[in-house]
Parts: C-alpha cells; sequence; structure tokens
C-alpha cells in the first residue's frame, strides 16, 4: 500500500499538469502579438512598396479608387454622400513635385507643390509598429488577435489596436485607462497580410463591424497615361499651402 500512495501522487500530478497545458492551449489566442505584427509587415513586403497597384476603398459615405505606380498617386471619386463633393480625382506626381486636384463639375485644377504621398492604412500601421521598440517613443502600438473572420469573401483575423502612451518610465493602456477614446479594429487577411477593412468604434463596444472595406486589389496594371491630366476647357491655378 505505501508503494502505491506515491504511484499515486505522481499519476495525479501528471494528470493535473496535463489538463492545464490543455486548458492553456484552448484559450491561448490562434496569434500572438509577434504574430499579428509580421502578419501586417508582410502585408507591407507583398505590397512591393506600391510600385504598381490599384484598390477601391468603400464606406457609407465615400468610395474611391487608388492608383500608384512609382511615384506617383491618384485618387478617383466614385461615389460621396456629401453633396457639395465636387472633387472628381487628386493626383500627385513627384516627378514634378506637384500635387493636382481635379473638379470635373467647376472644370478646374487645382495645384500645389508635393514632397510625399500617402500610402494608406497598411503603412500607417506598419509606421505604429517600426516605433514599438524606439526607447522613450511617446507612444506604442499593438494589435490584439481577436477572432477569425470573413469579410468581404476573404478568411481573415479581427485584430484590436491597443494604443499605449508614456507616463513617465512606464506605457498606460489608454484603452483600459481613457475610456472616451475610441478603438481602431482591423481585419487582416491570413494569405497576403493586407489590411481589407477598419473600423474606430466606441470603447467596450460589444459588437464591432467593419465600416471602411478595400477591395479589388490588383498589380501590375497601372499605367502611366493613367495619371494624366483631364484636357479641355480647364481653369488651372495655383493652391497656396
Amino acid at each position: 500500500m505505501k508503494k502505491i500512495i506515491p504511484s499515486l501522487v505522481i499519476i495525479i500530478l501528471i494528470l493535473l499538469i496535463v489538463i492545464g497545458l490543455i486548458v492553456w492551449t484552448i484559450n491561448s489566442p490562434k496569434y500572438s502579438y509577434d504574430d499579428v505584427a509580421n502578419l501586417l509587415l508582410k502585408g507591407i513586403e507583398n505590397m512591393d512598396d506600391m510600385n504598381n497597384v490599384t484598390f477601391e476603398m468603400k464606406n457609407p459615405q465615400i468610395g474611391a479608387k487608388y492608383y500608384y505606380k512609382e511615384n506617383k498617386m491618384k485618387m478617383e471619386l466614385m461615389y460621396s454622400s456629401d453633396p457639395d463633393m465636387s472633387l472628381t480625382e487628386h493626383i500627385i506626381n513627384l516627378e514634378e513635385g506637384k500635387q493636382y486636384t481635379i473638379s470635373e463639375e467647376k472644370k478646374f485644377i487645382g495645384i500645389q507643390d508635393a514632397t510625399s504621398i500617402d500610402k494608406g492604412i497598411q503603412y500607417q500601421v506598419a509606421r505604429n509598429l517600426e516605433n514599438r521598440n524606439t526607447p522613450n517613443y511617446p507612444y506604442r502600438y499593438e494589435y490584439r488577435y481577436i477572432r477569425d473572420e470573413i469579410l468581404d469573401g476573404k478568411d481573415c483575423i479581427l485584430v484590436e489596436e491597443i494604443h499605449y502612451k508614456l507616463d513617465g518610465d512606464k506605457y498606460v493602456n489608454e484603452n483600459k485607462t481613457n475610456l472616451e477614446k475610441k478603438v481602431y479594429y482591423y481585419w487582416i487577411e491570413k494569405t497576403t497580410g493586407f489590411i481589407i477593412g477598419y473600423n474606430r468604434v466606441e470603447p467596450n463596444q460589444d459588437t464591432v463591424s467593419a465600416y471602411t472595406i478595400i477591395t479589388n486589389m490588383t498589380f501590375g496594371n497601372v499605367k502611366d497615361s493613367d495619371f494624366e491630366l483631364s484636357t479641355g476647357d480647364y481653369i488651372t491655378y495655383e493652391v497656396d499651402k
């Protein structure tokens, strides 16, 4: 009997360890913070620095098609809920160092200097990630896996952006301390790492759905002619910054 008791204790301990590992595995997220970060950075690699890509961005207020080719960018308005919106196209050409705002309705082209191109939400998030290991940087961002979801027919993960602010010598989670600050959520396609949907919602909101969707992304089809200015009876003028 004395020999059986220690054996039973060992068996029970082993079972408890196994059960604990199973519970930990079940409760652990499928994607760690690093996994999500690596997937987002994979999306940057797959975009090939926006060398030749086009996509559409849609939400209930506005729809637009974007063109990128090397150092050129164009935003072509598809629809807008604003009845006063007269913008038709917005073109940036860094070869010329110029930015053009075209109104088909009012027949004008506004021209001003340009030094950079906005590459969109994917690059904005990537910049957040680049600064996460910078010592004493005032802000830090992490992206927490919530669950798997299908968006626009694509297999995605839904992640929450956690915003930290440097307070003295430590970072404070503003998602928890600042309950008036809205929280960003992103839908990331598993195979490409592309952000294909996002929304900014009130903290502690029970349900989250994509407000803006990025769709119809294609590569290699953008031509230099896509950035040519409209011709005809247009008034052109320089816009002061």
